[in-house]
This record gives C-alpha cells, sequence and structure tokens, in this order.
C-alpha cells in the first residue's frame, strides 16, 4: 500500500518535474522593459504585438529584410516558425513565443519557449531578442509597409533546458524605437514598376497626340 508520506512525495516529485519546465523540455526567460516605442519614438499602447525571435543558426539576425508573415499572430500559437526574407527565403531566424505589451510599452514576465531537447528548436546558446510591432494587435497579421522594431544584446541567449534566466539588466529602459519596415514581395515591385511603366506610356502617347 503506499502511505500518505509515499503519496506527498510523489505529489512533489512530480511539482519538481513540471517546475523545471515540461521535463526539461521547455527554458523560461523572464524580463522586464518598457517603452517599446514606435517609429516617432510614441510608446505603444497596450496589446500591442511582440514576440521571441531566435537565431538558430549563428548566423545573426536579418533585420530589415524580413518579408510579409503568414497567418495571423496569436498569443503563443505561432511558436517555432521561420522568418523569411521578401523573395520567400527561409532564414534561421524564427518566433519561439508570441504576445502582447502592458501598459507603458511593456515587455515582460515569464515567456514559455521551448526547447531543441524537447520539441522545439531553440538550443542553448541561440542568441535572442524581442521584435515588436506598433499598430499589430493579437490575431492580426504584420504585412508589407508595417513598421517593426528589434532589440537583442550579446547576453540574451537561451539557456539549457528546463532552466529559467533573467535578463532585466541586458535590455535598457530607455525608449526603443520600431526602426524597420517590411519589406514587400518582389511580385509587389514588379506590379509597381508595370504600372509606372503605364502610366508614363498614356503620358507620353497624350503628349504625342496633342
Amino acid at each position: 500500500m503506499i502511505n500518505k508520506n509515499s503519496k506527498l512525495f510523489f505529489l512533489v516529485l512530480l511539482g519538481c518535474f513540471v517546475s523545471t519546465g515540461a521535463f526539461g523540455q521547455t527554458v523560461t526567460l523572464l524580463t522586464q522593459s518598457e517603452n517599446f516605442a514606435d517609429a516617432q519614438g510614441n510608446v505603444v499602447p497596450s496589446g500591442t504585438l511582440f514576440g521571441i525571435l531566435v537565431d538558430t543558426s549563428g548566423d545573426g539576425f536579418f533585420t530589415n529584410e524580413y518579408g510579409p508573415f503568414s497567418g495571423g499572430l496569436n498569443g503563443n500559437e505561432y511558436p517555432d516558425s521561420s522568418i523569411a526574407l521578401s523573395d520567400g527565403t527561409p532564414t534561421s531566424n524564427a518566433l519561439v513565443f508570441v504576445g502582447t505589451t502592458g501598459s507603458n510599452g511593456y515587455i515582460g514576465g515569464a515567456m514559455d519557449v521551448r526547447h531543441s531537447n524537447g520539441s522545439g528548436i531553440a538550443g542553448t546558446g541561440d542568441q535572442w531578442g524581442i521584435i515588436w510591432f506598433p499598430g499589430i494587435t493579437n490575431g492580426q497579421t504584420p504585412s508589407s509597409g508595417d513598421s517593426y522594431g528589434f532589440f537583442t544584446h550579446d547576453s540574451l541567449t537561451i539557456p539549457p533546458a528546463g532552466e529559467t534566466a533573467f535578463y532585466g539588466d541586458f535590455i535598457p529602459q530607455d525608449i526603443k524605437t520600431a526602426d524597420y519596415t517590411i519589406v514587400p514581395e518582389p511580385s509587389v515591385y514588379a506590379a509597381a514598376i508595370g504600372l509606372g511603366i503605364l502610366i508614363f506610356v498614356f503620358v507620353v502617347r497624350r503628349r504625342g497626340n496633342h
């Protein structure tokens, strides 16, 4: 028979497994920073979409080269998805967490990320950063022409599986502006150029008829 002490032991043991991140398959990133802003330096309102972006191969982050995203970004429903360039080329940069800001442009609290030891793609030592999208809220899709901000630091790296790490000292509290723009797909450029040519030909012909 299992006595009360044995039951208590098993409950404590189970709690330890859960607290280490789903049997070591996740990590928890702790941050506390505010003043994430738009391109003009205005602090974004509560509910603004942000994500945790991880460089999974050490190639660096392709800021100002990302193309339109696909599908709406909802809460934590877009994990481990590679971000493509404007021409559709996949990168080693992946969204591993999606959330929304608090008041005064605040991004903080515990963010659970799936580790590559389990079912995720973020590995120990991979650099990560925060990407945010002014004007975009939960469930919406960042598209061509939308601005976004990105912040990273050499000390922002994924901890070993099952661990919790605090990064508050590495993310400044001053204004952080959204200095980048999602690049349109080449087909958009081609359509714009084609339209420009048609307008030019039309204008030239009209002048020739006068």
